[in-house]
C-alpha cells in the first residue's frame, strides 16, 4: 500500500486542488543520464534528508469526488516548496483538471 502525504491543497476554477507526495520507489541513478557526476553525493543528501526524492500526484475533487489526477514521478528538490512553485506542479494542476472538467461533462451528460 503505498502512503500518500498531502503536501499542499489549493482551489481553482471551482475545483478543490490537492497535491501530495509519496517516497519515490526508483533509484536515483536509474533515472538520471551521465551529465550527473556525483550520483553518490546526490544518493547521500536524499538519504540524509538534505533532498527530497518523490512522486507528485494532483488530484481534482468537486462535492468530495475525485474526477481527475495527474502524477510525477523521479522528482529531486532541496524543500518541498521549491517544487510547489514552479511549473512542474502547474502542469499536474492543469491535467488534473482538464481531465476533471472533462469527466464532468461525462456526468452531467453534456
Amino acid at each position: 500500500m503505498t502512503y500518500w502525504e498531502t503536501i499542499h491543497t489549493t482551489e481553482k476554477e471551482g475545483f478543490n486542488l490537492e497535491l501530495s507526495i509519496t517516497h519515490e520507489e526508483l533509484h536515483p541513478r536509474d533515472c538520471f543520464d551521465d551529465s550527473i557526476e556525483d550520483i553518490s553525493e546526490i544518493c547521500r543528501k536524499i538519504d540524509s534528508g538534505a533532498l527530497y526524492w518523490f512522486t507528485a500526484r494532483m488530484r481534482a475533487f468537486k462535492h468530495d469526488i475525485e474526477l481527475g489526477s495527474d502524477y510525477l514521478g523521479a522528482c529531486l528538490y532541496d524543500n518541498l516548496k521549491e517544487f510547489i512553485d514552479n511549473a512542474y506542479c502547474e502542469d499536474l494542476a492543469d491535467n488534473a483538471l482538464k481531465e476533471a472538467r472533462k469527466n464532468l461533462e461525462i456526468l452531467r451528460g453534456e
